[in-house]
């Protein structure tokens, strides 16, 4: 996943409009798992907890996951590809939380988890001086900047107490698959 650090700049697209509302029952499966990670880790509140329930709804679909394509139309698959192509920094902070979290021995055996935290950290960061920002917006992401690890950190341990095969060799492919049993559970209530 990872690739060169030469990669030609692009203008930065705005983020797409999440699709939690298009998968209201996705959302309402993560959110108590979320909810449940935060209390039991004692970390985040009602926000983070809803926050994290989001990323993981948004990145559910592997379209959405990766959605962003290089001048070449390469797909844009790690961070470092991210960076300057496209996406704005929410979604590169989305991401880095969605693949340290809840594929992190995907991204600890690739070598770069220290990357994705660090780079994850700052996009947040950077996300919080956009002057067009709400307070609510900007506390919640600098909340995600500050304690970044320790919210990948929830997310991989909501992996292992609920997703444990995302440790296999296509942790993606596996995840897709999971989503769609979920999905094809939730449709039958």
């Amino acid at each position: 996943m990872a690739a060169s650090l030469g990669v030609p700049s692009a203008p930065r697209a705005p983020a797409p409009a999440r699709v939690t509302m298009s998968h209201p029952a996705l959302l309402a499966f993560f959110l108590p798992l979320t909810r449940r990670t935060c209390a039991e880790l004692g970390i985040g509140d009602e926000i983070v907890a809803r926050h994290l329930a989001e990323v993981l709804t948004e990145f559910a679909r592997t379209d959405r996951l990766y959605r962003f394509r290089a001048p070449d139309g390469r797909t844009l698959a790690s961070v470092v590809e991210m960076l300057g192509m496209g996406p704005d920094d929410r979604y590169v902070g989305d991401f880095a939380l969605f693949m340290s979290g809840l594929f992190r021995p995907f991204v600890e055996r690739g070598g770069y988890l220290g990357y994705y935290l660090d780079e994850g950290a700052r996009a947040y960061a950077r996300t919080t001086a956009r002057p067009t920002l709400a307070r609510g917006e900007r506390a919640l992401y600098g909340e995600l900047a500050r304690r970044f690890e320790y919210y990948a950190g929830a997310l991989d341990y909501l992996r292992k107490a609920r997703f444990p095969g995302l440790s296999d060799a296509d942790p993606v492919r596996a995840f897709a698959r999971e989503i769609d049993g979920v999905l094809r559970g939730l449709s039958r209530n």
